[in-house]
């Protein structure tokens, strides 16, 4: 038997156990733990899938990514009662794939050219799949001084469409 959880990887806060007048515990049920206990194959393997809206109902991920789970498996012998466990961490991002800046430098010489490299990566740092379309939006926001005031500040942007290459990389 192996029985799987799920939830936050940060510290929870003890819950006030809640005694009727009869004497009996009532169990509040915590919404941000899934807990599933199954049976292993002869292999001692199982799979357990946890649906994208069952992560969402327990607020375990959140809408805007970046969510970190916890996951702890604990194995039970029928025979024997001994335990074992092992706990992992993951991260829910909202999107498959990230882009990546490289940048020349902190500064720059005005007057000459500033070079970035943009790149389309998934979010283990490997390279995009070939079919996935690769033309990304740059905006370039830049200011400087208007005239001899040093008050006043002229801002202004450009918005470029960029194609990349094979490898999501510009």
């Amino acid at each position: 038997k192996a029985k799987v959880t799920l939830e936050l990887p940060w510290h929870h806060f003890t819950v006030p156990l809640v005694v009727s007048d009869d004497g009996t515990i009532q169990k509040e049920e915590h919404e941000n733990i899934i807990e599933r206990t199954i049976n292993l194959n002869n292999m001692g393997e199982a799979t357990i899938v946890f649906t994208n809206d069952e992560l969402k109902k327990h607020k375990l991920v959140t809408g805007y990514g970046g969510s970190s789970v916890k996951i702890t498996a604990t194995v039970t012998e029928d025979l024997t009662d001994i335990k074992r466990n092992a706990t992992t961490q993951i991260v829910a991002y909202r999107h498959d794939v990230k882009l990546d800046m490289e940048k020349q430098g902190e500064t720059f010489k005005p007057g000459l050219g500033y070079n970035i490299v943009i790149t389309l990566k998934q979010m283990d740092d490997t390279p995009i799949k070939a079919t996935i379309p690769k033309r990304v939006q740059v905006t370039t926001f830049y200011s400087y001084l208007f005239g001899t005031d040093s008050i006043t500040q002229h801002e202004d942007k450009k918005v470029k469409i960029v194609d990349l290459d094979a490898h999501g990389t510009a």
